[in-house]
């Protein structure tokens, strides 16, 4: 399923669970706080935005009529994320949704008592967020990707599209939890495809430009393929790190096809 679709989906099923636990009050607009890692003028994250606004008025619930849209964007800096969810928790929005690890993390800090819907969450589970998919317990319930489980499936199927690759370089973020996670599994399996793993661990608030500068200087004849993670709020230093890094004629792989500014799982 894509990712916008996960979104939508949770979008429109976010009143369902919370106003259950609070008050019935019909008459009452409805608040739905979005804290979202996302660049608002980027054209995935409109289309993102505008599946759950369309799947929100399948269900009956319209902007500015029997609902109010509270949106918060990072706009490319991840570490506004702890004030964007305290903004939304001393709004006292109905229900918060969360896209990605990291808004899902800051959002739960911010408040235990206003429901939080996850979407795009990689592995709630290792980062703490639930306590079982079929239990979540707490303030929060959503979707997982399952992401941590596909990763030495990932790790397989390149072995298999790039049956020479001996080295492999992985960006990741100490930030995120489920990165973590996949990073470890990537270093269980890589000794049973025969690859060597360079670890690159990206930086969050804007501070990317040296990785990438770090990475464009090795020798193209020593750099190995790459598959990356990318951590939430690169934003254009992705695509610049992405551009330069196929010019250098190496392999750039992504876990799915997502915009710079997206959320990372």
């Amino acid at each position: 399923m894509k990712r916008r679709n996960v979104l939508a989906l949770l979008g429109g099923a976010a009143f369902g669970w919370p106003l259950v636990a609070r008050a019935q009050q019909s008459d009452r607009v409805r608040r739905l706080g979005l804290l979202l890692p996302y660049v608002q003028s980027d054209p995935q994250a409109k289309a993102r935005v505008a599946a759950l606004t369309a799947a929100l008025q399948e269900r009956g619930w319209t902007d500015g009529r029997n609902v109010r849209l509270e949106f918060r964007y990072t706009e490319g800096q991840p570490n506004r994320l702890p004030a964007l969810a305290a903004d939304l928790a001393q709004a006292n929005v109905d229900v918060i949704l969360t896209a990605g690890t990291e808004s899902t993390d800051a959002a739960r800090k911010a408040t235990r008592s206003i429901p939080i819907v996850m979407a795009a969450v990689g592995d709630p589970i290792a980062a703490g967020f639930i306590a079982s998919l079929a239990r979540p317990g707490a303030n929060i319930t959503g979707a997982s990707l399952l992401a941590t489980e596909l990763t030495a499936k990932r790790l397989k199927l390149l072995k298999e599209v790039l049956p020479a690759l001996t080295r492999l370089a992985v960006f990741w973020s100490a930030a995120n939890a489920s990165a973590v996670q996949k990073l470890k599994q990537l270093q269980a399996a890589a000794p049973h495809f025969g690859v060597q793993l360079h670890a690159f661990q990206d930086l969050v608030g804007g501070r990317h430009r040296g990785l990438h500068d770090r990475v464009v200087v090795l020798s193209p004849a020593r750099h190995p393929p790459s598959l990356y993670h990318r951590p939430t709020g690169v934003g254009n230093g992705w695509n610049r790190l992405c551009r330069r890094r196929s010019r250098l004629r190496r392999t750039p792989v992504c876990a799915r096809r997502s915009p710079a500014t997206s959320a990372s799982a």
